[in-house]
């Protein structure tokens, strides 16, 4: 894969992945454009997303920095719960131990609700990981995902749900749903960003909570994919030049997505998903007439 390709697909990764409209049916509609192929099975992909999760990631470095304090917290005090007990069944009197509350504040839901989210998410994407490879390599699949992304939003868009859903209010299995919709969007096609935003609505979440909690519980789903195709390059199957094509890449999606990330997150919450979902339509049909003529 030359670098310039790979820098250009890195740009095009930095702006899609922030709209409901499938970066990864979008890249994969580029690279067949460009000719390019998948020996690498998704790992390219993956290096796209890291970088874009980098840029999330300074986009949200407050929230993030929080979340994993937090959950460091949540983990210490489960761990002196654990040792509470064992001493509590050990003595004679031990109505003096009392237990540490574990949900003291809205930070530490939310890192609970997104690893709530991440456990389908991991389980659907590794168990359909070979699938997507395969997909990528049948040209109308990409198409007819589109088509059908695109009624997913109009659905929820005509039916006007979505509520009043903070941090405080949403539930540990709407976290569920969401997560479960995001593992199936390893498929090129299904973007993550209209699942997951789209499920966080019909579960009641107003738009703008959803739209971040989308973005956050992403950032852990981009890392896990990547780990997953990590070992590719061990494994003699990328070459110099094709690292050095991936890295590139990555760094591209990373300042495209940065730079675009703040204004396409505020587009999101000022515009009506129809209309991403009347982009993916045409998209789709685009997809179909292109991979017909091939």
């Amino acid at each position: 894969m030359q670098i310039l390709y790979a820098i250009i697909l890195g740009m095009l990764q930095g702006v899609l992945e922030f709209l409901p409209v499938s970066s990864l049916g979008h890249l994969g509609l580029a690279e067949r454009g460009m000719g390019l192929t998948h020996e690498a099975g998704l790992l390219f992909e993956s290096m796209l997303h890291l970088g874009t999760m980098a840029a999330l990631i300074l986009v949200f470095y407050k929230d993030v920095r929080r979340l994993l304090l937090e959950f460091l917290g949540i983990t210490s005090d489960l761990t002196g719960n654990l040792g509470k007990y064992v001493r509590k069944r050990r003595m004679e009197n031990p109505s003096g131990i009392r237990y540490s509350k574990i949900i003291t504040n809205v930070y530490r839901k939310m890192a609970l609700m997104i690893l709530v989210s991440m456990i389908p998410t991991m389980i659907l994407g590794f168990a359909c990981r070979n699938l997507a490879v395969l997909a990528f390599h049948v040209p109308s699949f990409t198409g007819l995902a589109l088509l059908l992304m695109g009624v997913f939003l109009l659905v929820v868009d005509v039916s006007g749900v979505g509520g009043d859903y903070g941090p405080n209010s949403s539930r540990y299995d709407h976290a569920l749903w969401i997560g479960i919709l995001q593992g199936v969007s390893v498929f090129p096609g299904l973007s993550r960003c209209g699942l997951t935003i789209g499920t966080g609505l019909l579960c009641g979440f107003d738009k703008k909570f959803a739209i971040k909690y989308s973005f956050l519980c992403g950032i852990p789903a981009m890392l896990g994919a990547f780990l997953v195709e990590a070992p590719l390059f061990r494994s003699g199957e990328i070459s110099t030049l094709q690292g050095f094509a991936f890295f590139f890449g990555a760094v591209s999606a990373c300042i495209t997505g940065y730079y675009t990330a703040r204004l396409l997150i505020r587009l999101l919450e000022l515009v009506r998903i129809k209309y991403f979902a009347g982009y993916c339509f045409l998209a789709g049909f685009l997809a179909l007439i292109m991979s017909a003529s091939v």
